[in-house]
């Protein structure tokens, strides 16, 4: 146990104080959008080359140094993070023909080490070291294995951009191949390899001059392994459909390409509204589409021949699997294999002889067996929030899976299909104990009777009686299903805080009906919910309004900026990490133009008017006391524009009615995260915690360490 002491015993003076904010020039900028005038004084601050932009960051800088104060808590409640997460590690095995691919990564090191454990070899050989390819400035991650197992490719990127390099790498001496190729976007670019390994196939998009500039056409390649780019061999292309974007796979027993196609990059759910398919038998055959008009989502989850299994959500809203001929694809000739549950259906993998069913249920996860003939054999009942692996393997019944809560990383289990038994393969060993925590899920009725689920963590020995400080984090958004997964937030439960995280309206926790139940104009269904999360939490007696604190990031940026706005009562601080904040203007940075299924367009005047309503950079009201507020940005963020933080934040100072303070955080050098290096990270996230620390006036003089009585009190 690391025995940190922690002297912070503050008078309630902490956040009573004038603050001087840096000169934020404002403009008269009004732009007219369906008859309406739309003010947009800080315009200027989209231009993020500009000195004077830069001037006022850097006055940011020195602003939030003199609210912070001494750094001594900063330092302390970063030192404890640095200690938990020290530990041993390793990832679930990956099989790829002879090769057993595993990262390793030892206590105390930011980065694993690749290694590959060779048929016949009794020793495993480290193949790449994660270290070395994330320094100097370049990060660096694996992408893909060849089904033979005998090439993997990796992307690298100076910095943190999302515009990345892939690269070929031969396992069986560790040569990298000369090719470099170019045109990858984040999540947007996957390679799917043939069986052979002969050559793999990938969407690539023309890289622009500037980083924030909108997404252009995506096409896909056919690249032979060992070759230049030039020589690779385009196989489909929609200029008519310049947002579509597209996930690749190529079936097992080489047959087909498999393209799921988007207008916004693909959903967490892992289904797309569009499937394409080609014969790469068939030299001269074209790419088809496979489903027309049924407004549904599919995704191939294996073959037999031309007998296809597809996951849709056509006449199942919480999907099922089915089985389409390809010689008559129409639904009226398919043939359901696993029907619709009560649970979502949001993965299908072939283990051997077997189909195992990933299922969200009430937001946790569970597996189920089945046989080809979708009768169910076995069911892996394991509730947790997170239960991931499952790697498709359809030459052999054993593969792993690991399952993990926030404070547990991840323990892997071996699985065999042929008796649906699971055994403990790898456990990690902590500094913190789990034991000492407890999870549990509740559920609460959101503002028009929506029941919805949440879950709370805290310490077991910790007294609930309404003075608790509880952070809240929601996400809401992409069909994604919101888990306990915030790392630093073990030593705020470790002082006495609690966390929550509602799985509102938005996300994926309730299949695709619940996502579209909290998108686009029901954007402000999802901030329904994220309030009355708190108020549930108010009225239990976890905490009291002075103590909520709410929280969102990324695309879920925009959830506690809506709710300080709309109840800025029911908050003691809000905390904002690289949001999108200007709903007006979000289309046209980056690739946000395909995030309009989820959040709308503003130039079609019933999405305006619902992003009007909520954006939270045109709702603040001058001279509204707003509780303290911290805006975390990335300095070189492509993907959520800092420019959505600076123009929020310098409004937001303007608007400010009281002396709570308004900081802005800048991750300096940083991409979509909250740092550039483990250890810049790190240092964010001890900052935040310190803040919330400060600002909410919590006396922490006592152990970092979790023990037995020891809670944050006035």
């Amino acid at each position: 146990m690391l025995g940190l002491i922690l002297c912070l015993c503050l008078t309630g003076a902490a956040a009573a104080q004038t603050l001087d904010y840096p000169e934020a020039r404002r403009v008269d900028q009004v732009d007219v959008y369906h008859g309406i005038e739309v003010a947009d004084p800080y315009r200027w601050m989209e231009d993020l080359d500009s000195e004077e932009l830069h001037a006022w960051m850097k006055g940011q800088d020195e602003l939030r140094a003199e609210v912070m104060g001494e750094p001594h808590l900063v330092k302390q409640i970063h030192a404890r993070l640095d200690a938990i997460s020290s530990y041993a590690s390793q990832s679930i095995p990956t099989v790829k023909g002879p090769n057993t691919f595993v990262y390793k990564t030892e206590p105390g090191k930011a980065y694993s080490k690749l290694y590959v454990h060779e048929h016949g070899q009794k020793e495993a050989r480290m193949l790449l070291d994660m270290e070395t390819l994330n320094s100097g400035g370049q990060s660096a991650s694996v992408s893909s294995f060849s089904p033979d197992g005998r090439f993997l490719t990796y992307n690298t990127a100076q910095g943190q951009t999302r515009w990345r390099t892939a690269r070929v790498l031969r396992v069986a001496d560790g040569e990298r191949l000369p090719e470099a190729l170019t045109g990858f976007y984040g999540g947007r670019s996957n390679i799917a390899w043939t069986p052979d390994g002969a050559g793999f196939f990938y969407a690539r998009y023309g890289v622009p001059d500037d980083p924030q500039a909108p997404l252009g056409l995506a096409q896909v390649y056919y690249h032979k392994t060992g070759t230049p780019q030039a020589d690779d061999v385009l196989i489909y292309e929609r200029p008519d459909e310049v947002q579509i974007s597209y996930f690749l796979r190529v079936s097992h027993d080489g047959r087909y390409l498999l393209l799921e196609a988007s207008e916004d990059g693909g959903s967490f759910s892992g289904t797309a509204p569009r499937l394409f398919y080609k014969d790469l038998k068939d030299r001269y055959g074209t790419v088809k589409e496979l489903f027309e008009g049924l407004g549904a989502t599919y995704a191939f989850e294996g073959n037999q021949g031309a007998r296809f299994w597809i996951r849709t959500t056509h006449e199942a809203p919480q999907a099922r699997l089915v089985e389409v001929d390809l010689a008559k694809p129409d639904p009226a000739h398919w043939k359901e294999v696993i029907p619709e549950s009560e649970s979502f259906m949001q993965s299908v993998s072939v283990i051997g002889e077997r189909l195992v069913v990933r299922y969200v249920k009430d937001a946790r996860m569970i597996a189920r067996m089945y046989d080809f003939a979708g009768r169910l054999q076995h069911e892996i009942d394991r509730l947790a929030p997170s239960m991931f692996g499952f790697a498709d393997n359809p030459d052999s019944p054993e593969t792993y899976y690991g399952a993990s809560q926030l404070y547990d990383p991840g323990t892997y289990y071996h699985f065999d299909a042929r008796t649906g038994k699971s055994r403990l393969a790898f456990r990690p060993e902590l500094v913190h104990n789990p034991d000492d925590f407890v999870s549990k899920q509740v559920f609460f009725e959101s503002e028009d009777g929506t029941r919805v689920p949440m879950f709370i963590l805290h310490r077991k020995d910790l007294k609930l009686d309404g003075t608790n400080p509880v952070f809240m984090y929601g996400y809401g958004a992409w069909a994604w299903s919101a888990f306990p997964w915030q790392w630093h937030m073990i030593p705020w439960m470790e002082l006495g805080g609690v966390y929550a995280v509602p799985g509102i309206r938005g996300g994926g926790e309730y299949g695709e009906a619940w996502h579209e139940a909290g998108a686009r104009r029901n954007k402000q269904k999802g901030i329904d919910d994220f309030i009355a999360a708190a108020e549930w939490l108010i009225d239990n007696k976890y905490t009291s309004p002075a103590r909520m604190i709410a929280n969102g990031g990324s695309a879920s940026g925009i959830l506690p900026g809506a709710a300080l706005i709309q109840r800025p009562d029911l908050f003691g601080a809000i905390v904002i990490n690289f949001p999108t904040m200007d709903q007006v203007r979000y289309t046209g940075f980056g690739s946000a133009q395909s995030w309009i299924p989820e959040y709308g367009d503003p130039d079609d005047p019933d999405d305006f008017k619902t992003l009007y309503a909520y954006s939270p950079y045109h709702n603040l009201e001058k001279g509204t006391c707003y509780p303290p507020t911290w805006v975390q940005v990335g300095e070189k963020d492509d993907t959520t524009t800092p420019m959505h933080g600076y123009k929020f934040a310098a409004a937001m100072q303007a608007a400010q009615g009281c002396d709570n303070p308004v900081l802005l955080k800048i991750a300096w050098g940083a991409g979509h995260s909250y740092g550039l290096t483990p250890e810049q990270r790190r240092e964010t996230q001890a900052e935040e915690i310190a803040f919330l620390i400060k600002m909410l006036d919590l006396d922490v003089s006592h152990s970092l360490a979790p023990t037995s009585g020891q809670v944050m009190k006035k």
